[in-house]
């Protein structure tokens, strides 16, 4: 497995620990993830400890996500687009 598809791996997990650890806050505060960063960033909450530590985790989210689609759209999708050239990958009915 080369470095990047490990890295890749990596960053699932790290995706998947974040959004429980956030879905924890959302059933809290009954309040989706990305709404309440969009009140945060708006000024409409306070900041208080626990605020700010959920507005972390949300925006280490945001990071990994962007870092996985880097990662995988030049890793993992030309590697899929070139097996599929071959007719070796099944295409999945939508």
């Amino acid at each position: 497995m080369s470095p990047e598809l490990r890295k890749l791996s990596r960053l699932i997990n790290d995706i998947q620990g974040l959004e429980k650890e956030l879905h924890k806050y959302e059933r809290k505060y009954r309040l989706r993830s990305q709404d309440f960063y969009r009140l945060a960033h708006g000024g409409k909450l306070e900041q208080s400890p626990e605020f700010l530590m959920w507005l972390g985790m949300y925006e280490t989210l945001l990071a990994r996500e962007k870092e996985y689609r880097r990662l995988f759209k030049s890793e993992v999708a030309p590697i899929v687009t070139a097996l599929n050239r071959e007719g070796k990958v099944a295409r999945v009915a939508a």
